[in-house]
């Protein structure tokens, strides 16, 4: 029996290399990381076989009969190649070395194995390792059956192994493959969790939104009941305003409007505007006693006293004035002082000249052209950033005043065709630093008059008055105008305009403390330094107009005239006595 065992171990350690062709049994089977496997022995020669590989191992390529180690042991110590095993490089060796326990019952083998493969299947990476292998259980030998007949039940014992591997293989294919529906259902459901989430903030986001928006035209629309014209802008442009609200936001708007036109009406000297401002529903506490002060100012009446008063100050100033001349020089200046006044008659009647005609009556307006008065817009603006951009002109620069006066000429002329276009016309636009602006014609004119003003400052004030008064008009919420206004109104020293005038600026912009600066100093103005700047006033238009009386006089006698200088010089010398 003995040696038969011995021919068949033989046999399969000699067709180590073809486990199909070696049909042998174990001498007993061992774990290996999870796989059954074989070991022959035959002498001192040993081959350890996979008899049942694990998954893992099936999947890179080893089946029953696969050769794990080959070598010799030599008392407790084994010493051989063992192989690993790649499904894309297949069996690679490498040489072992290891032991056995004093039980037989382990073995360790341990040695530097191929870790990594390039292309070619050559070993580019290694790694040491240990394989250890622990006893299952002995197999008892086969006894002797017919050859035909075993290698028959090996082929079909093969093929149950084969089969029970596949099972075992599908079993484990379906377990990943539900695992892996699995993980695929709960990453959709943390998607769509996930999803919602979004949607649910992005939901809240929105109705945070529109309550804000809500919440601010409210408020806009509550500032446009107490005729805010502010307030009534941004509440018009709102989406949320209904046609009620729109219809009432715009009467709300038109009596605010209508306000401030009256208000500027009356401040400038209108009875009617007083009248119309004080009954305005749009009129707040606090205006009402500026008002009646402007309305007691503005009547006939106290209109006539106050120009009477004026005057006989005035005389007063230049009779005392006159007075502290020379003899001669006060008989030149009665007689000056007489040519005056009749020049001033004549020329009051001229500025107020009698008509019996009626009013023009207003001209049929053409039909619109919104294109062509945003063209006329669109030149007037770049006319008035030329000057807003220049220098402003000092006193002795002629030529650059006059160039800047030429360019608001032109500036007006294309408002004024933009009007007869397109009354409506809006021009809006970016400037260089990518502020959006918005300019209405009458809006646009405001801008131009102011810089008018400002360019006549420095030369003469009283051609700075008008364009500046009607700068505040035209646009009454420009705090800038209303201050260059009363800084000229100061200069002038006319307090009541200049006091006027920074009020309503302080009132626009209550921040700016040059504003509530010039206000101050206008309050503080005294009745000297008034009555001195009119007696000054007084006494240079008593020369010029005794230098344009003169000279009319010598050209119808032919004598001599007198040049002005002469006068401008007996000015500057009286005044410094």
């Amino acid at each position: 029996m003995r040696p038969t065992r011995h021919t068949m171990l033989a046999t399969c350690i000699l067709t180590t290399f073809w486990p199909a062709i070696a049909e042998c049994e174990p001498e007993s089977l061992w774990n290996h990381n999870g796989s059954v496997m074989a070991l022959h022995a035959v002498g001192a020669e040993r081959v350890i076989r996979y008899q049942e590989p694990r998954i893992g191992m099936r999947q890179e390529g080893v089946v029953s009969g696969t050769v794990r180690f080959k070598g010799t042991k030599s008392e407790n110590t084994y010493s051989g190649t063992a192989f690993v095993f790649s499904r894309r490089c297949g069996a690679h060796p490498y040489q072992v070395t290891g032991t056995i326990s004093a039980d037989e019952r382990q073995i360790a083998i341990s040695g530097t194995a191929p870790a990594g493969f390039d292309a070619a299947c050559r070993p580019v990476v290694y790694r040491k390792e240990v394989a250890h292998f622990s006893f299952l259980r002995s197999i008892e030998p086969s006894p002797p059956v017919d050859r035909d007949q075993g290698a028959a039940d090996t082929a079909a014992a093969e093929r149950t192994r084969l089969e029970e591997a596949r099972t075992a293989q599908e079993r484990e294919e379906q377990r990943l493959r539900s695992l892996r529906e699995q993980q695929e259902r709960e990453a959709m459901d943390l998607r769509e969790q996930q999803e919602r989430a979004e949607r649910v903030r992005r939901d809240g986001e929105r109705e945070a939104r529109r309550t804000e928006e809500v919440r601010t035209f409210s408020n806009q629309r509550d500032g446009c009941r107490k005729y805010n014209v502010e307030a009534c802008d941004i509440a018009l442009n709102s989406p949320h305003a209904s046609q009620q609200d729109l219809a009432d936001m715009r009467n709300w708007r038109d009596v605010a409007a209508k306000l401030r036109a009256d208000f500027d009406g009356c401040r400038t000297g209108s009875a009617t505007a007083c009248d119309r401002a004080l009954a305005s529903p749009a009129v707040a506490e606090e205006q009402r006693p500026l008002l009646n002060e402007w309305r007691s100012a503005a009547s006939p009446f106290n209109r006539a006293m106050a120009h009477a008063g004026t005057v006989a100050r005035t005389a007063i100033d230049g009779v005392n004035v006159i007075r502290s001349l020379p003899a001669f020089a006060q008989v030149t200046g009665g007689l000056a002082a007489v040519l005056a006044l009749a020049l001033a008659a004549m020329a009051l009647r001229r500025r107020h000249p009698s008509s019996s005609a009626g009013p023009h009556a207003a001209a049929p307006s053409a039909a619109r052209d919104t294109p062509a008065a945003i063209e006329a817009l669109e030149l007037a603006h770049a006319y008035v950033d030329e000057v807003r951009e220049a220098d402003t002109p000092t006193l002795e620069d002629h030529e650059l005043r006059n160039h800047h006066l030429d360019l608001l000429a032109l500036a007006s002329k294309q408002l004024d065709a933009a009007q007869k276009l397109d009354p409506n016309a809006v021009l809006e636009g970016q400037d260089k630093s990518g502020i959006a602006y918005r300019f209405s014609i009458d809006e646009l004119r405001a801008d131009a008059l102011l810089l008018e003003g400002i360019t006549h400052h420095t030369h003469d004030l009283k051609r700075a008055i008008p364009p500046l008064r009607e700068a505040t008009t035209l646009n009454p919420n420009r705090a800038y105008a209303f201050y260059v206004l009363g800084l000229t109104y100061a200069a002038n020293m006319d307090k009541s305009g200049a006091v006027a005038a920074l009020r309503r600026a302080v009132v626009l912009n209550p921040q700016n403390l040059s504003y509530r600066k010039e206000l101050n100093r206008a309050q503080s103005l005294s009745a000297r330094e008034i009555a001195a700047h009119k007696a000054t006033r007084f006494a240079k238009w008593i020369l010029d107009s005794s230098t344009r009386a003169w000279n009319s006089f010598a050209a119808s006698w032919n004598i001599v005239r007198v040049p002005r200088l002469v006068f401008q010089a007996i000015y500057r010398g009286v005044f410094r006595l």
